[in-house]
């Protein structure tokens, strides 16, 4: 029987699995933290949030993409980084015109989306897909680090993401200011 060494799986998968549950508490705790200090607006929240998850969620097949091509050249030892770079314009030209989109068209594409045109919603719906557009950046260039092996930011994301949780928890008078402390931290 040949044996096999898991301690390469695991050297790998536990830093990949902080940095992603980082990253997904980055990205979703502001909707858990407003359900708990905001609950009479919480559907508000959520409703506007949809837009944000819109333009956070299409460029990131992009990210799907590029991780298997970086990975395939760092095992080349060649370089990748013009693959980031190009990857990042395609990302941030998608996520300028849905922010754009959204900016301009709040009411209409939100009704389209989920049928409801609250005031409120309205309101954040062009912050949301601006935070969401840092977002979608931030997960590529995570996917971009993954895919070459590079876990130095680990660390500093799982501390990023702290700090958001700490920042809500201790400043959350308003639906906009917790947006903007989603901003912030994105």
């Amino acid at each position: 029987p040949i044996k096999v060494s898991m301690a390469p799986i695991y050297k790998y998968f536990i830093p990949t699995g902080l940095l992603l549950g980082s990253f997904l508490a980055l990205t979703n705790m502001d909707v858990v933290l407003v359900r708990h200090f905001h609950p009479e607006k919480a559907g508000i929240y959520s409703v506007a949030q949809m837009a944000g998850l819109i333009i956070f969620f299409l460029p990131g097949t992009i990210a799907m993409v590029i991780f298997p091509k970086v990975a395939a050249a760092r095992a080349r030892q060649a370089d990748s980084l013009s693959l980031l770079k190009e990857s990042l314009v395609l990302v941030a030209g998608f996520c300028l015109l849905g922010v754009l989109a959204f900016g301009i068209f709040p009411a209409d594409l939100l009704h389209i989306i989920t049928g409801k045109t609250n005031p409120l919603s309205i309101e954040l719906v062009p912050w949301f897909t601006l935070a969401m557009s840092f977002h979608a950046l931030t997960m590529l260039v995570l996917f971009y680090h993954l895919a070459s092996h590079n876990t130095r930011i680990v660390l500093p994301m799982v501390l990023l993401a702290a700090a958001e949780a700490v920042t809500i928890s201790l400043y959350h008078p308003t639906l906009i200011s917790i947006l903007f402390i989603l901003l912030f931290y994105s």
